[in-house]
């Protein structure tokens, strides 16, 4: 049984990636795995949403499908056709419609600037024969920075973090993408005004019918904010599905570590929390942080309370649970047992 993605319903297919992986080279013969054969659709008018904690290899897979990174292996395609970024101009191309947002709305913009250059610039660049000022106006209309001109003439120490980042957002949208990569866009912010941002991204999504991959490790905004969710660890997908069955019934036991984790005000993971019938939110409270993960069977093996010697030894491939969820866990009938049962 093949898994669907249900952001599929929202538009059609504006990037696949198929078994990418990355490894980098450490020295000595060692060898980081930092993606492994991870595979994901991005659909226009769709958020994705890749959560897991830091070092799960996220930011790397981004990076990939932003052509920041050469692939070891695997495919990237760009409305059905493969894409190359052997040549300068190829990477123009596809620039053109893949654009990435940084986490860091301090460092990503460059301080000796003011606003409107680091918008005049995407603006000459992608835009042939428009009117630079106009079109500087209507993106800081876009990310609701008004009146334009006031911001357009700051530099970067005079705005504040959200603001920042609102001007981010405004040179992606510069290039007219229709894929947005958000890697931790709201993660550096204050917590007022998280929500806000996450509801622009929303409604430049919608409005603009981008495809739009929001990479976190906070599983609650995930919820709010995503159609789908893939959860990432040591560089693979183990638990993939709909926003809302992922956070309110996880099955793999690292998905329930992050949601047992997770401070949401709607009850994210409400059995996790009361306790349901006990067992399995026990089990997630038991996880503890290990310095590493194992680099042979399921990685997540050390950490888990289930593991047994063969997840020790054999890594579990993803498990089709329905035709939106997978899982890849050798214990998902345990796993999954009292976990979010009675939500």
């Amino acid at each position: 049984m093949s898994v669907s993605s249900v952001a599929s319903a929202q538009g059609e297919l504006a990037v696949e990636a198929v078994s990418m992986s990355k490894d980098f080279r450490l020295g000595r013969g060692n060898t980081l795995h930092a993606v492994r054969d991870v595979s994901l659709n991005l659909y226009r008018g769709a958020v994705v949403a890749l959560v897991g904690e830091s070092g799960s290899g996220k930011s790397t897979a981004a990076r990939l499908l932003a052509g920041q990174e050469r692939l070891t292996s695997g495919i990237i395609k760009l409305d059905g056709s493969p894409i190359s970024i052997s040549s300068r101009h190829a990477f123009r191309e596809y620039k053109s419609q893949v654009q990435y947002v940084f986490q860091d709305p301090y460092s990503s913009l460059n301080p000796v600037h003011t606003v409107r250059y680091t918008l005049e610039r995407p603006i000459r660049l992608h835009q042939h024969g428009t009117d630079v000022d106009a079109a500087a106006d209507a993106l800081m209309e876009q990310v609701r920075l008004t009146p334009a001109r006031q911001f357009l003439a700051k530099y970067p120490h005079e705005l504040s973090g959200g603001q920042r980042q609102r001007v981010a957002f405004a040179r992606a949208l510069a290039a007219k993408p229709s894929v947005l990569l958000a890697d931790e866009p709201v993660s550096m912010l204050d917590v007022s005004i998280r929500l806000e941002m996450l509801a622009l991204l929303n409604d430049l999504r919608t409005r603009l019918r981008l495809a739009l991959l929001y990479i976190t490790h906070d599983i609650a905004s995930a919820r709010y904010f995503a159609d789908e969710i893939l959860v990432m660890y040591a560089g693979q997908i183990v638990e993939r599905g709909p926003a809302e069955e992922i956070t309110q019934q996880p099955k793999h036991p690292y998905t329930q570590l992050l949601v047992s984790s997770a401070p949401d005000p709607d009850h994210l993971g409400s059995t996790l929390r009361t306790g349901g019938n006990g067992a399995g939110a026990q089990r997630a409270q038991r996880v503890k942080a290990a310095e590493g993960f194992a680099t042979q069977g399921c990685p997540f093996s050390p950490r888990c309370p289930l593991a047994d010697e063969r997840c020790r030894q054999e890594n579990p491939a993803l498990l089709p649970l329905s035709d939106t969820r997978a899982a890849a866990c050798w214990h998902l009938d345990e796993a999954g047992e009292g976990i979010g049962a009675n939500s």
